[in-house]
């Protein structure tokens, strides 16, 4: 199988490296990035072959191939899980081993699971969600695809978080809410009551702000 990194910014750093420490082999697991960035053909990134454009990637999909969609962005990551898996190519989890998953969680494929991160018992984690540096998913919580949680964010027990909702770093949702589909949560805001979804709340305790 070869496995290799959609994207070039420093959050794709973090994940290369994340991924190097989950793999045997380390970074040269890596077979080599995509990324629209063509200045990588004379710049590589962390040392890793550049492959092409994601044009490219579209045009010709590797046999026997594993992404790792290392995009920041929520809507980015949306977009091209979509057109990669028309392509017929598969997502590959990245799970540090320092992070810790309860046996009785769900994880899907394409999710990034950084240092530190938790889920809990029964928890589900949807593809190509983000967990950042030492963020913790609670009992049963519900997280749909490509939610992004920013380092220290704490989702408490039953906990539903729609598709594409992003929470700051150290925000804190208080147990059974739901943050709807592409709603935001402001860096240290305390959720105490659901946030509509496409809305952004900030504050302890949050308020609607748009």
């Amino acid at each position: 199988m070869k496995l290799f990194l959609i994207g070039s910014s420093g959050f794709a750093a973090e994940m290369a490296e994340a991924l190097a420490a989950q793999l045997q082999g380390g970074m040269k697991a890596i077979a080599g990035v995509y990324d629209d960035d063509t200045r990588l053909r004379k710049n590589s990134f962390l040392g890793l072959p550049y492959l092409g454009t994601i044009g490219d990637l579209l045009d010709s999909p590797p046999a026997d191939s594993r992404y790792v969609l290392a995009l920041p962005e929520n809507l980015d990551r949306e977009q091209f899980a979509s057109e990669f898996d028309r392509a017929g190519l598969r997502p590959f989890t990245v799970c540090h081993p320092s992070a810790s998953v309860s046996p009785t969680a769900t994880v899907e494929d394409g999710a990034y699971l950084a240092p530190f991160a938790y889920v809990g018992p029964r928890a589900f984690i949807g593809g190509h969600a983000i967990l950042n540096v030492c963020a913790s998913v609670g009992y049963a919580a519900h997280l749909e695809t490509c939610v992004q949680l920013s380092p220290g964010v704490r989702i408490s027990r039953f906990c539903r978080l729609g598709a594409g909702a992003f929470l700051g770093s150290n925000a804190v949702v208080a147990p059974g809410l739901k943050v709807g589909k592409r709603a935001k949560v402001g860096a240290g805001s305390f959720v105490y009551r659901d946030v509509p979804a496409g809305r952004f709340a900030l504050g302890v305790p949050t308020k609607l702000v748009d």
